[in-house]
């Protein structure tokens, strides 16, 4: 069944529940067995539409259509297709358990007012009710009307509730008397989830690109409430390194969808020198190698383990026999630290 409820401007900052588009949803007994239900409200400084779920007795946002705008008409729609509640509004699509409900009954249209002297006006238009999947005739020969009903033997185990509806039609003319015929409907699910990706990120090396810090995607399926959610990650590059990771949605029938997220990994961060030789005095004759002057200086970098460690020297060496000072600075990545060397004669 369908209704088109028309919202108003004002309906986006009164806080408030404004208006809900319910039906009745009833087992074989028939017993009630659920409360389908599509509801514009703005409680919490959120306007949104939202949709009832029955297996936990909870509301379940659904946000707002593209293309919303206020003042404007919009269509609720509220379908039982197999052993779920389909809620669509414009392109948004919820699925909810039907909690065993197997036709739809009364429909009732509600406004919340809690605060005395408070009133406002709701337009419903286009209410429509969903028909058969085909319309059935007949004939008689003395009745030129006769009273066509229905009768539906569902067997609707398949995956998200596929399977066959055997309905039976039963035509009575005003005597009584009766004749049937069967008609075989057949329930697949050929359709993927609609998956939607999280934003691309970026993190700095050694910080964490699990889902819980860089987002998870989401996917709503038009039979299957719960469609699983996988990724699977493939790495290019090494500065920055660039992780492709691939998002799939899966409904219970093995329809999937898929997406990809880019999360790019950099390095911002300079190496930090661990060591650096203090100055030291050789004698004119030694060669200021590292090795003879305390060295070579040591680094550690949070994204590389082998941080590349250069000297260059800068020379005063005009004193007798060479002798003077070497000015050696050490750098690594763009961090420079500097410590002078001193050499001197021994005479």
């Amino acid at each position: 069944m369908s209704i088109d409820l028309y919202v108003p401007a004002s309906w986006a900052t009164t806080g408030r529940r404004m208006a809900g588009f319910w039906g009745t949803g009833f087992d074989s007994v028939p017993a009630v067995s659920s409360f389908p239900i599509i509801e514009f409200t703005s409680l919490g400084g959120t306007p949104r539409f939202r949709g009832w779920d029955n297996s936990v007795g909870a509301w379940i946002d659904m946000g707002l259509p593209s293309g919303f705008s206020y003042d404007s008409w919009h269509q609720l729609k509220i379908e039982l297709i197999g052993a779920n509640w389909r809620y669509t509004v414009g392109d948004l699509v919820l699925v909810t358990s039907a909690t065993g409900s197997v036709s739809i009954g009364n429909v009732i249209l509600q406004g919340h007012n809690n605060t005395a002297g408070v009133t406002y006006d709701i337009y419903w238009d286009n209410f429509s009710s969903i028909s058969p999947t085909q319309a059935t005739s007949a004939t008689d020969n003395c009745d030129p009307d006769p009273v066509i009903t229905y009768s539906d033997d569902p067997d609707l185990d398949g995956c998200n509730g596929t399977g066959t509806i055997l309905r039976t039609w039963k035509a009575t003319d005003a005597c009584g008397n009766e004749s049937t015929c069967v008609q075989t409907i057949t329930v697949i699910d050929t359709v993927a989830p609609a998956i939607t990706c999280p934003p691309n990120a970026t993190v700095e090396c050694g910080a964490s690109t699990d889902p819980d810090d860089t987002g998870s995607a989401t996917a709503i399926d038009a039979c299957d409430p719960s469609p699983v959610i996988t990724y699977s990650d493939a790495s290019t590059g090494t500065c920055p390194r660039v992780i492709t990771r691939t998002w799939k949605a899966t409904d219970a029938c093995g329809n999937e969808s898929t997406c990809d997220q880019l999360i790019t990994v950099q390095d911002t961060t300079a190496p930090t020198i661990t060591f650096c030789p203090d100055g030291v005095t050789i004698q004119c004759h030694v060669a200021p190698t590292p090795a003879n002057t305390g060295g070579p200086a040591t680094a550690n970098d949070v994204c590389d383990p082998s941080p590349v460690v250069t000297f260059s020297d800068v020379n005063s060496l005009g004193g007798c026999n060479g002798t003077g000072t070497i000015t050696r600075s050490t750098s690594l990545s763009g961090s420079k630290l500097f410590r002078s060397e001193k050499a001197s004669s021994i005479f």
